[in-house]
Parts: C-alpha cells; sequence; structure tokens
C-alpha cells in the first residue's frame, strides 16, 4: 500500500495532508535505505521502543490513524488500506 500512499500523498500534500511513517523496532539504516529506494517523500520516524505504538494502542501493523487538522484522532484502521479508501477518509478529513 506505500506506493499507493505516495501518490494520495502527492495528490493531497497542496490540500494541507500529512502522513507521517512511523517505522517500529527496525534498523534505521535499513529504515532509509527503504524510504530512498522507494522514492517516498513524506516524513518518518523511529519508535525505536514501541513507545509511540503503545501510546496509540497500536494492536497490529499496519495501523493508520487519520487526525484532524484540531489533532483529534478521527479514525483508527488496523489493516492494509487501498486508494479508495484512503481517498474516503482523507475527503472526510478536509470536509470542513
Amino acid at each position: 500500500e506505500m506506493p499507493e500512499m505516495q501518490k494520495i500523498y502527492q495528490q493531497y500534500q497542496d490540500k494541507g495532508i500529512e502522513v507521517l511513517g512511523v517505522d517500529v523496532a527496525e534498523d534505521p539504516a535499513k529504515v532509509q535505505q527503504f524510504i530512498k529506494d522507494n522514492g517516498y517523500s513524506w516524513h518518518f520516524v523511529l519508535d525505536h521502543d514501541g513507545s509511540v505504538s503503545r501510546r496509540y494502542f497500536v494492536q497490529g501493523l499496519p495501523t493508520h490513524l487519520f487526525i484532524g487538522r484540531d489533532g483529534v484522532i478521527q479514525d483508527m484502521m488496523t489493516s492494509m488500506l487501498d486508494t479508495p479508501r484512503m481517498q474516503s477518509e482523507l475527503g472526510r478529513l478536509l470536509t470542513p
């Protein structure tokens, strides 16, 4: 789903959408190489010890959080997302 996320990010970034990838407990050099090799342009952070995952009650991977402009979590899904579902969730966030 990450190639689709890249396309969605490019489509929506000028509307104020941000994507943050959180990588859990993997080697930083391998993560950076993966990002570079695949041309992902959104931001990534490393959750070295799983504390970020615990804070957001992540039970499995991938987990997607959709957060509104007000900082409130609007939806959380633990599953792969296809393009129509991503667009639907983003459309809801962008609707005033």
